[in-house]
């Protein structure tokens, strides 16, 4: 599977504020771009905390023949149960819970798959691609969910848009948070193209295989 992500973050890589409040970092060309990489995806994937911050439905910018599926990877399955995230017909919620997860109460239209053990990176795209037909995916955060995918190789392409402003606070939701990665898997980026419009930084980068050393 094709995996890709996308991000707006600060000068100092912070997501948001360190209160984890939705915060709008980028300008109306940054969504604009957003929504045309949207378009590439057959899937859009945010973890719990992300969908708690913002529980509206992941569109793009063109019509699809197929709704875009929007998916959450959870490991309590707190959150919303009602709301434009089940009820837009352009989207298709699909949540991937923990085993131990609280997946009941959810509107009937939403799919929801519940893992063996752990709900992993490994598993979610199995999940997808086998039930959902997913063959380009998304990754649209937090940066617990981007650590994830780094640890497990699963990430292929990162869309960053470098942001002018500063937010810092101790603890505040940066590109990639997580236990960190481990020095030998460190993660290696190829430049592919940037661009300055504005006073805003768009950087493509391809992921390199983890470093042995």
């Amino acid at each position: 599977m094709e995996v890709f992500s996308n991000s707006a973050m600060s000068l100092d890589g912070r997501l948001g504020t360190a209160r984890y409040e939705h915060l709008r970092l980028g300008s109306d060309e940054d969504l604009r771009r957003m929504g045309s990489l949207r378009g590439r995806a057959d899937a859009v994937l945010v973890g719990g905390r992300t969908w708690r911050a913002w529980n509206l439905p992941l569109t793009c910018l063109k019509e699809r023949d197929e709704p875009l599926v929007n998916a959450v990877l959870t490991r309590t399955g707190a959150g919303p149960r009602g709301g434009r995230f089940f009820t837009c017909e352009r989207t298709r919620p699909v949540i991937l819970g923990d085993a131990r997860a609280d997946l009941d109460g959810f509107p009937a239209r939403t799919a929801v798959h519940r893992a063996p053990g752990a709900a992993t990176v490994d598993w979610a795209l199995s999940v997808l691609e086998r039930e959902h037909g997913v063959r380009r995916l998304l990754v649209e955060g937090g940066g617990d969910l981007l650590a994830q995918f780094l640890a497990a190789g699963r990430l292929h392409e990162l869309f960053v848009t470098v942001c002018p402003v500063l937010l810092g606070g101790r603890g505040a939701p940066s590109l990639v948070d997580g236990p960190g990665l481990p020095a030998g898997a460190r993660s290696h980026l190829e430049l592919l193209s940037e661009e300055r419009v504005a006073n805003e930084l768009f950087l493509h980068y391809r992921v390199l295989p983890h470093d042995p050393a």
